[in-house]
């Protein structure tokens, strides 16, 4: 198991990263945990969402209570319902998936995802 000071310091980079970019704990905090301790994928994937909750409710304080920044709560409802179905989807999934295979595709998305970012695609 890493030392408190690496969880630490890595809760304090994930949580950065989130509230800077908007990004959620799955791109931080699961390739970390692969990298940093002895995790599956399974393992660090529900770590994550575990630690996803409480920075996801603080950031999106913090957003909406910012002068200036209007956030459209019309979509709150209608995506946070397709999301819970797609969790509940995506989770049976990757518990049915094999390790190698998961990870592999895990990677893929965080490639595709950065090149899309990178090279500035709508």
């Amino acid at each position: 198991m890493p030392s408190l000071p690496l969880l630490l310091g890595l809760g304090l980079a994930a949580g950065t990263l989130s509230g800077l970019f908007g990004i959620g704990a799955g791109v931080v905090i699961t390739p970390a945990l692969l990298w940093l301790t002895a995790c599956g994928q399974v393992q660090a994937q529900g770590t994550a969402y575990a630690v996803m909750v409480p920075m996801a409710i603080l950031g999106a304080w913090r957003y909406h209570t910012q002068p200036g920044v209007s956030l459209d709560w019309s979509l709150l409802l209608p995506l946070a319902a397709a999301c819970l179905a797609g969790v509940w989807l995506g989770s049976h999934l990757a518990f049915a998936a094999e390790e190698g295979l998961l990870r592999k595709a895990f990677g893929a998305y965080l490639v595709l995802a950065g090149a899309h970012l990178l090279l500035g695609a709508r």
